[in-house]
């Protein structure tokens, strides 16, 4: 990633003075935002963030990125992301009963995590947008949109949102570009927070996108809730994408990513089906549970 450093530089000098001037709805920055940051990466950084083999993503899943760095990495995207939010008076919620509602939701999917011990807790972000979004920060953050929290449905395809990025960081996705580096003799200068932002809201690689939606089936229907939510949430998506085709312009983050959110839908219907023999009580929707911010492990409501 550094090995057009110079231009990086530029580039981030270029993107600090960007304006959304004609763009007054703080909404619409807030995906503005994220676009902005994904083409960023993939501008300025093609080489380095190329095409891997499976041997190059084996040896980069043998190196280890310590959790002090990992925290160090998060914390200035984090510092980043939430004053772009206060530059563009877009509204942040990190408290309150619907914080401690996604809170919960997160707690509840950790212990199935493969690296949980990694996270001593997640910290929620509800960000007032009517961008329909979810973004997993490196450290154990996660960002919700009020769009995606009003128009998701069901607790379960909430969950599977929340599953699908926790296992993002359970697997490390966002530490792939560090990895690189490390590989490399390389470093970082974490201290640019619009360079951490452009790696961190980077959009994954299609396989990390597969994991992640297979990770989510699974916790989801471990937990009971019906796997099925997930699948009609993106296609609802996708349905979403192709009358907005060709500029997407305010197409969820979630299903910008390949394989399209099509496919994505009905593999996760494939994978449930294979294992309903597991779980065969994976079937709680919670639409109630959602609409009054009560979690199913703390209250079960009747169809």
């Amino acid at each position: 990633m550094l090995v057009l450093f110079l231009t990086w530089t530029f580039a981030s000098f270029a993107f600090a003075s960007y304006t959304l001037a004609q763009q007054p709805n703080p909404q619409d920055a807030f995906q503005e935002f994220f676009d902005k940051l994904a083409n960023q990466s993939n501008t300025f950084m093609p080489g380095f963030l190329g095409e891997l083999s499976e041997e190059q993503l084996k040896k980069l899943a043998e190196i280890e990125i310590a959790k002090s760095a990992e925290d160090t990495f998060g914390d200035r995207v984090l510092k980043g992301f939430l004053d772009h939010c206060k530059e563009k008076k877009i509204k942040v919620l990190q408290n309150g009963k619907e914080v401690s509602y996604l809170q919960s939701l997160c707690s509840a999917v950790k212990p199935l995590m493969k690296n949980a011990q990694r996270y001593t807790t997640f910290d929620l972000i509800l960000v007032e947008s009517e961008a329909t979004d979810a973004y997993s920060i490196p450290g154990g953050r996660i960002v919700v949109t009020r769009g995606l929290l009003e128009t998701v449905g069901t607790e379960a395809a909430l969950v599977g949102v929340m599953a699908h990025e926790l296992s993002h960081l359970d697997r490390g996705h966002q530490l792939l570009t560090l990895k690189q580096m490390k590989m490399l003799n390389q470093s970082f200068d974490v201290r640019n927070p619009v360079e951490s932002m452009a790696i961190a809201f980077k959009p994954f690689r299609p396989e990390f996108e597969t994991q992640a939606d297979s990770d989510a089936v699974r916790w989801m229907m471990e937990l009971q809730y019906e796997p099925k939510e997930l699948a009609r949430l993106l296609q609802s998506w996708d349905q979403r994408q192709e009358k907005q085709a060709p500029w997407m312009n305010f197409v969820p983050g979630f299903v910008k990513s390949h394989p399209d959110a099509s496919k994505r839908s009905r593999r996760v219907l494939e994978q449930s089906n294979e294992l309903r023999i597991l779980w065969p009580n994976a079937t709680y929707t919670g639409a109630k549970n959602l609409e009054q911010r009560i979690p199913a492990n703390k209250r079960r409501f009747p169809r």
